[in-house]
Order: structure tokens, then C-alpha cells, then sequence
């Protein structure tokens, strides 16, 4: 843009000249330099009024364009070292994390994750393609990395090898099948959830390694008729897993080794501010609805139902 204006500023001089005070071709393109540059050479010869009043205007012109070409390189350079400095702080940020996940693909569905992703408090990296997504996500505070999901050195920049899962959402059912690949080959202990837009695609992805394939239409449609037929149901999910400012709520423990739910049973750990729904055992078992005997594990994961408070001191 800049070179576009000042070629038209050259040529206007030089025709300028050329047709005002009758110079030749060269004369007339050394004037136009001379005067936009504004160096204080002598004129290539006396000038007339009107010569006077193009120059005054040529001066003006070339004057405007160097201050604009001026404060547009230093806003370049300084935007590019402000880039630069923060590109650079969000990978050392990036390099820190463990546990976390990789949310590729900044869309509709992937907005949506990631909202819920922050709001429960999930570190996670977005990896995205697209420009303009990527300039959002940054907006947004989110970590993020520019790049193809299905090329290895951008997976391991968001730290694939340390995170504990992958969330493919984009609605190119071929693209996300070689994250799926590329991502179960460079940590083959991922957990992979993956966006699927056709039925024929869910089985090439569980044979791909996802975990889990989600079809938004089946999740849509089966929302609607529950709505229909148990909307009390629905909306007591909604409300302990999505309401605002909520107390009580639904979450999952993961018992570790220092956990101080090992060997207690479930009577002993009930109460009003906490009820335990579900205990899958290490070996995958699942057991709904324990009976208040049932003692925890070392490796179990439970599916509780009470306060923040006590969910929280018990490792929620």
C-alpha cells in the first residue's frame, strides 16, 4: 500500500512538471524527488507561480507520506516485538502444564468446550488453523497455538506427551481422524474425545483410538425427546451440572494414593453435603448405586453429588 502511494506521488510530480513548466522527463522526475524528500536541493530550474503552488502541495503530499510510512514501521515493529514477547511467554506457559487438554479446533463446538472447560477450571490448549479463531482465542486469555492438529511438532508444542486428554472438534470428520492417529501415536495413554458429523465415521475413529466419538446431532436429538418425556429430569441435571452459582453440584473423584477416602466405606463417608452415585473400580468395573458397605480403593473413581466445600477437602 505504501509503495502503491508513493508511486502514484512520483508519477503525479512528474507529470506535474512536465505538463506546468514544460521540463523534460528526467528534469521533471529529479524535481519531484528532490521536493518530496524535502533534501533543500536548489530547483532543477526558476519556477512559476503555478510551479510555486505545485510544489507547495508536492511538499505537503511527500511531508504527509514520510510521517505515515514513519509511524506505520514503528507500529509494525513494535507489534512485532510485542508478538514475538508474548508468543514467547505462551509457549514457556504451555511448557509447564501436565494434565491438561488439547482442544483442537476453535468453532462452534469448540467455543462451547472451552467455555465450560474454564468455567470448571480444566487447563487446556487450543490448537487452531484458522487466523482468525486463533486471534479470538488469544483474546479470550486462552492458552493457544496456531497450527495443524495433525502435524507432530504442533501437538507436542501443546504438550501432547503430558496432557491427559485431547478434544478434536472440528467438523471435518477425515481431519480429526488423523489428529486421532497422530495424537494416540505420540501418547498412546490420551484420552481422545472426538467429534464426529456421520454415523459411518464412529467406527473408523474407535478403530482410530478416540475414547469416545460424539455425534451432536444424536446428543440433540435425544435432549429434545427427554425434554418431552422427563423435563424435570433434565432440568435437575442442568441445574447440578451447568446452573450459575450453584452449591450443590455432581462431580467425579479420582482416588489417588494419599487420598483419605481409602478404605472407608461408603456409610462413613455419606452425609447430607455428600452422596457417592457411582464407583468404578481400577479394573473398570462400574457399580451404580453402592450399597452403604462398599469400601474404596486405592485407583477408584466415584461419581459424588454434594457440597463444593466437602467435595473439595474430599479431593473433588
Amino acid at each position: 500500500m505504501g509503495l502503491l502511494i508513493l508511486l502514484v506521488i512520483l508519477l503525479s510530480g512528474t507529470l506535474g512538471y512536465f505538463f506546468i513548466e514544460g521540463w523534460d522527463i528526467l528534469s521533471s522526475f529529479y524535481m519531484t524527488i528532490i521536493t518530496i524528500s524535502t533534501v533543500g536541493f536548489m530547483e532543477v530550474k526558476p519556477l512559476s507561480t503555478g510551479g510555486r503552488i505545485f510544489t507547495s502541495v508536492l511538499i505537503l503530499l511527500g511531508v504527509g507520506f514520510m510521517f505515515y510510512m514513519l509511524s506505520y514501521l514503528v507500529q509494525y515493529f513494535i507489534e512485532e516485538r510485542l508478538e514475538a514477547g508474548f508468543l514467547r511467554r505462551m509457549r514457556n506457559r504451555i511448557g509447564k502444564l501436565k494434565d491438561h487438554v488439547i482442544l483442537c479446533g476453535y468453532g462452534r463446538v469448540g467455543k462451547e468446550v472451552s467455555s465450560h472447560l474454564e468455567e470448571d477450571g480444566v487447563p487446556f490448549v487450543v490448537v487452531e488453523m484458522d487466523r482468525e479463531e486463533f486471534e479470538e482465542a488469544k483474546r479470550k486469555g486462552f492458552l493457544c497455538i496456531q497450527g495443524d492438529a495433525t502435524r507432530d511438532e504442533v501437538l507436542k508444542e501443546a504438550g501432547v506427551e503430558r496432557a491427559k486428554a485431547i478434544v478434536i472438534t472440528t467438523g471435518d470428520d477425515a481431519y480429526n481422524l488423523s489428529i486421532t492417529l497422530t495424537a494416540k501415536y505420540l501418547n498412546p495413554d490420551i484420552m481422545v474425545i472426538v467429534r464426529a458429523s456421520s454415523d459411518e465415521s464412529e467406527p473408523k475413529l474407535l478403530r482410530a483410538g478416540a475414547d469416545k466419538v460424539i455425534l451432536p446431532h444424536k446428543l440433540g436429538g435425544r435432549r429434545m425427546a427427554r425434554l418431552v418425556s422427563r423435563p424435570l429430569l433434565v432440568d435437575f441435571i442442568d441445574t447440578v451440572l451447568h446452573g450459575k452459582n450453584r452449591d450443590f453440584i455432581v462431580e467425579d473423584i479420582k482416588v489417588s494414593p494419599k487420598s483419605p477416602l481409602i478404605g472407608k466405606k461408603k456409610r462413613e463417608l455419606e452425609s447430607p453435603e455428600f452422596y457417592i452415585i457411582a464407583i468404578r473400580r481400577g479394573d473398570g468395573e462400574l457399580i451404580p448405586s453402592p450399597s452403604s458397605w462398599v469400601e474404596i480403593y486405592e485407583g477408584d473413581e466415584l461419581i459424588v453429588m454434594g457440597s463444593k466445600e466437602r467435595i473439595k477437602e474430599l479431593g473433588g
